[in-house]
């Protein structure tokens, strides 16, 4: 009597209304949880990165990196299904992304996800890594025109040679 008790999860409360001569028992169970941190790594500067969450217990997030790194606040969160994925920065393009100390977690670097199944007690860092695209093409750039240069050093060597053989120096 005097009203359905009110219960806050988040707040870890019960609040109700006690008529005298009434006798309450109440019992709170401890869930034991698990933890959830995202690393970020990048390749060639720093900037800020977006990331979702299909489950509600992990909100939405930003990372910004400095140095070329950024984690998040390990998340203490109970077991369940977590599908983070990695919002699309521009000027940048996802490397890699790994999932270490967990028992059951996939990633996919074509569509910028990991999928935690986190279990009570379990602690899963999850890292993405980005890689400029200028610096990404740099990279490629040079080492186009570094095969390059090989290949015509490699002739400009063998020119001699190659002209005796077809005749042209006699």
């Amino acid at each position: 009597t005097g009203g359905a008790p009110v219960v806050n999860l988040a707040a870890r409360s019960v609040a109700l209304t006690v008529v005298a001569g009434t006798n309450i028992a109440c019992t709170f169970t401890n869930a034991r949880r698990g933890s959830l941190t995202i690393r970020k790594n990048t390749l060639g500067g720093d900037a800020t990165f977006g990331f979702t969450s299909s489950n509600p217990a992990l909100p939405n997030f930003q990372l910004t990196t400095s140095g070329g790194t950024a984690s998040s606040s390990p998340g203490i969160l109970p077991s369940g299904t977590y599908v983070v994925t990695e919002t699309v920065a521009d000027g940048w393009t996802l490397s890699g992304v790994a999932c270490t100390g967990g028992n059951s977690t996939a990633t996919n670097v074509a569509n910028r996800t990991a999928t935690i199944n986190l279990v009570a007690g379990e602690t899963v860092v999850c890292t993405f890594i980005n890689t400029e695209v200028r610096r990404r093409t740099e990279v490629i750039i040079t080492n186009f025109m570094k095969r390059r240069g090989d290949l015509i050093t490699s002739d400009i060597a063998m020119a001699p040679y190659a002209r005796a053989e077809r005749g042209y120096l006699k």
